[in-house]
């Protein structure tokens, strides 16, 4: 009689075994969607000027990534955002006062979108199969309005290098990071009605991002993710946006 509850102990303690070294792989793939809502503040100051634009932005995210660990990473993404902002403008400085003669105030509603393709590849941990890192480099788009009432419009391409890294602290909640550098190219200004365009300079900008990550479901193919981030679209401008994405996504 105990050889069979021998044997019976043996097969459920290797299957659990199986079940424990498998336990934070993740699936291979994962679509994900949910709203991104960021703050896009920018000031400029001069002698004889003072520029500024605030605006707060609605708008939605999608993707997809291929993350199997030791292989090929693949991921696209877009975004859709549309704000509500003031554009001001201080002119003619009292050199005595040390005031601003002339002020305009103009609301906005201003327009940003993207799409992003990335490649690259997963490495996973050798001390730990909760930790993984990917390297990719990627090609975008930019597209942006000042005001959606406005004939003219911002379009440029970018290349990007990056890297995204993940480390789960249980079976159900994950941390991770997310870095690139950006090189904008190929851009400029389009007017609605002509044909002319005007040519933008080319920038270095970046973006961080620390996503928190629950997984959800008795097989974990559902996740909610809360991920704060910062942009710079343009290094050496005094521009940036602050933003916050919550993202809900599939596994499979």
């Amino acid at each position: 009689m105990k050889y069979p509850l021998l044997v019976t102990a043996l097969v459920i303690s290797a299957l659990a075994q199986g079940d424990a070294n498998e336990e934070y792989i993740p699936k291979c793939h994962h679509i994900y969607v949910g709203p991104d809502f960021f703050w896009d503040h920018y000031k400029s100051k001069s002698t004889h000027q003072k520029l500024g634009t605030d605006a707060i932005f609605g708008g939605l995210r999608a993707g997809y990534d291929y993350r199997n660990p030791n292989a090929i990473y693949l991921g696209t993404e877009g975004q859709y955002g549309i704000g509500w902002g003031r554009y001001k403008n201080y002119v003619k400085p009292d050199p005595i006062a040390h005031t601003y003669s002339h002020r305009e105030k103009i609301g906005l509603v201003p327009i940003l979108a993207h799409v992003e393709q990335r490649l690259g590849y997963t490495f996973q941990s050798n001390l730990s199969c909760r930790t993984t890192l990917a390297p990719f480099l990627g090609l975008g788009w930019y597209y942006s309005k000042i005001d959606s009432r406005q004939n003219h419009s911002f379009q440029w391409f970018y290349g990007v290098i990056g890297l995204r890294g993940d480390q789960a602290f249980s079976e159900n909640f994950e941390v991770g990071f997310r870095a690139k550098v950006m090189y904008s190219f190929a851009g400029g200004m389009h007017l609605k009605y002509e044909r002319e365009k005007w040519k933008m300079e080319n920038t270095w900008g970046y973006e961080f991002g620390i996503p928190l990550t629950w997984q959800i479901g008795c097989c974990r193919e559902w996740d909610i993710e809360l991920q704060p981030y910062l942009l710079r679209l343009n290094a050496r401008s005094s521009g940036e946006i602050l933003g916050i994405r919550l993202l809900f996504g599939y596994n499979f």
